[in-house]
C-alpha cells in the first residue's frame, strides 16, 4: 500500500489535519509525520513542545516511530525555513527516499498566513515535482488574512488560487475528540486561547475539513493582494521569500537529473 508523507512547519500544526490522520490510521493507511523547523526562534527544539505534539499524535494512533525531527536535527530556527530550504529539501528526500512507496503527501497551505508555512509547501511542491513516479501532494489551508487588517485572520480559509476544493466531513465523536486534543498544548496557551473560539465555531458550525491539491507547476507569486497575514504581524516579507525560493530553484535546475528524487 502506498504510504503518506505529512511535512509540518511546527510542532501543533497537526491540529490543521487532525482529521486526514485519523483516518490514515482507520484505515490502515502508511504514514509518517515529518517537522520542518525545530519550533523555537533560536533553532534549539522545546522538548516540552515536541512531548505535546507526540501525545496529541499518540491520541490518534500515530506512533512515534512514525514521527521524524528534520528541523531540529537541522537546528532550522522558527521563521527562517526559507533559509535552510536546500539542506531541508536533501534531507526530506532522503527520508522519502527511504520511506520508499510514498503516494501522497499532505502540508500546509500556501496562503501568506506564516512564512514557514508557504516555504515548506513551496518546498514540497519541489519535491513532487522532481519525483521520478507520480506522487499526489495535497495542502490544507491553517490561517491567513486576506482583505484584513492588523492580525485579524480567518481560520481553515481556502483560497481559490490553490485550486478545488475537497471537504471531508467530520463526525460529531471525532470533533469532540480534536477539540480535547487542543488541550496537549499546554506551553502554547496564548496562541490557542487565539484560536480556539474560531476551532469551535469552525468544528460545531461547519464539521468538515479542506484539503487542495498542490499543484507544482504553480508559479508562487504573492498568495493574495494586499499586505500578507505575516507582513502584517512583522514576521517577514514576502520579497525575502520570493528571494530565497528563486536562489532554491536555480540550485535545483543545476542538479543532474540523476540526482533528482527515483
Amino acid at each position: 500500500m502506498k504510504k503518506s508523507v505529512f511535512f509540518l512547519a511546527h510542532y501543533d500544526d497537526e491540529f490543521g489535519i487532525y482529521e486526514e490522520i485519523r483516518l490514515h490510521i482507520i484505515q490502515k493507511i502508511p504514514l509518517h509525520i515529518v517537522y520542518l523547523t525545530s519550533s523555537n526562534i533560536n533553532g534549539i527544539s522545546e522538548e516540552s513542545r515536541e512531548r505535546e505534539s507526540l501525545s496529541a499524535l499518540k491520541k490518534l494512533g500515530v506512533e512515534k516511530e512514525n514521527v521524524s525531527f528534520i528541523g531540529k536535527e537541522m537546528s532550522v530556527p522558527d521563521l527562517a525555513l526559507k533559509d535552510h530550504l536546500i539542506a531541508s529539501y536533501i534531507n526530506s528526500k532522503n527520508l522519502i527516499e527511504n520511506l520508499g512507496n510514498v503516494g501522497k503527501i499532505f502540508t500546509l497551505a500556501y496562503e501568506g498566513g506564516h512564512p514557514d508555512h508557504d516555504s515548506i509547501n513551496f518546498l514540497c511542491s519541489r519535491l513532487i515535482s522532481k519525483h521520478a513516479s507520480k506522487i499526489e501532494g495535497w495542502q490544507f489551508p491553517l490561517y491567513c488574512g486576506p482583505g484584513l487588517i492588523g492580525s485579524f485572520f480567518y481560520l481553515f480559509k481556502p483560497l481559490k488560487n490553490n485550486g478545488p476544493i475537497t471537504k471531508k466531513r467530520i463526525e460529531a465523536k471525532n470533533i469532540r475528540l480534536f477539540l480535547k486534543l487542543i488541550f496537549c498544548y499546554k506551553s502554547q496557551f496564548k496562541t490557542f486561547i487565539g484560536l480556539y473560539p474560531f476551532y469551535l465555531l469552525h468544528m460545531v458550525f461547519k464539521k468538515y475539513q479542506v484539503t487542495q491539491k498542490i499543484n507544482p507547476s504553480r508559479i508562487y507569486n504573492r498568495p493574495h493582494k494586499g499586505r500578507l497575514l505575516y507582513e502584517r504581524r512583522k514576521m517577514d516579507e514576502f520579497e525575502q521569500l520570493k528571494l530565497k525560493m528563486s536562489e532554491f530553484d536555480l540550485w535545483l535546475n543545476e542538479l543532474p537529473s540523476k540526482q533528482h528524487i527515483d
